[in-house]
């Protein structure tokens, strides 16, 4: 497993009425317009069910909506491979924290959060099927290793902590 080489927000697609394609800008080229309808044969994006299933696990955690970006990162599916592939990805930062889950096939997922180009963890799963559980593990992963970086020793609960970190929600 690879983090994304990078996180790229996902465009509009193009209208299809001939008087807003020429509106278009021209900075995107024919064969960035061909990648990108490709990418969108190869991996269906996140419906508008998956995309429910992460804001209300995230509103659940913080008690508020949190912004969710939807964009396209290229990851290496694999491993014996140096191919990279877009995939449909949903980006978010909470509390100075980068959160990241690829789609990389139908109902298959893989996650990641960050503090930094340096400082980053996976779920230490190739893929989950069910993206409930994927953005519950990494939440509560994050939870856990915040509550590492503050200092918290083997059995505390995090009570004593003044960070919001110290949420997670079980699925």
């Amino acid at each position: 497993w690879a983090p994304p080489t990078s996180i790229v927000p996902m465009r509009k697609k193009p209208p299809t009425d001939s008087s807003a394609v020429s509106s278009r800008s021209a900075s995107t080229s024919k064969s960035q317009q061909l990648e990108a309808a490709s990418f969108i044969l190869a991996i269906p994006e996140f419906s508008e069910a998956e995309l429910w299933v992460v804001e209300s696990a995230l509103k659940e955690r913080y008690g508020r909506d949190v912004p969710v970006e939807v964009a396209v990162s290229e990851i290496q599916l694999d491993p014996a491979s140096p191919a990279l592939t877009p995939c449909p990805t949903l980006h978010w930062t909470q509390d100075s924290v980068g959160f990241v889950i690829n789609k990389i096939a139908e109902h298959r997922y893989r996650a990641q959060f960050y503090y930094s180009v340096h400082d980053q963890y996976g779920t230490d799963r190739e893929a989950f099927d069910d993206l409930g559980e994927c953005v519950g593990v990494l939440l509560k992963l994050q939870a856990d290793t915040a509550k590492d970086r503050a200092g918290a020793t083997s059995g505390a609960d995090g009570s004593r902590l003044s960070s919001p970190f110290t949420q997670f929600i079980d699925f």
